[in-house]
């Protein structure tokens, strides 16, 4: 028939099973509270456990669709950033995101501050 299709994973919304079995791949919002299930992407980014889960209902999808040459594009997640669903208060995405600046300021946190324009000469004691 001519078709091209773009093929859309089943990533952005995690099934109620996976996160009644795993409330800890959810997000939490500003205030801590984990978000609940229903809408898309309210799954933590940086959950390991979420990406398996992922990663393998992907794998298994492209093993069986992979070769049909109606197949022009994937599409693992759409709408990035849909309803503040970027922000992520978790354990996991805030133990991750203290790693990262570990990371990238070799544990320096004077250099962080000035990196990030946190410091004030007018404010220094000699």
């Amino acid at each position: 028939f001519g078709l091209m299709v773009m093929f859309g994973t089943p990533t952005a919304t995690v099934p109620a099973w996976l996160a009644n079995k795993y409330p800890e791949i959810l997000s939490h919002d500003i205030d801590g509270q984990p978000r609940v299930f229903g809408g898309r992407r309210q799954y933590s980014f940086d959950n390991k456990l979420f990406r398996q889960y992922a990663a393998r209902i992907t794998g298994k999808l492209i093993h069986r669709y992979g070769g049909d040459e109606s197949i022009v594009a994937w599409q693992i997640d759409n709408e990035l950033g849909h309803e503040g669903s970027e922000d992520d208060y978790s354990p996991s995405a805030m133990r991750g995101w203290h790693t990262w600046l570990r990371a990238k300021y070799r544990g320096n946190i004077t250099d962080l501050n000035i990196r990030y324009g946190n410091v004030w000469t007018h404010l220094k004691t000699t």
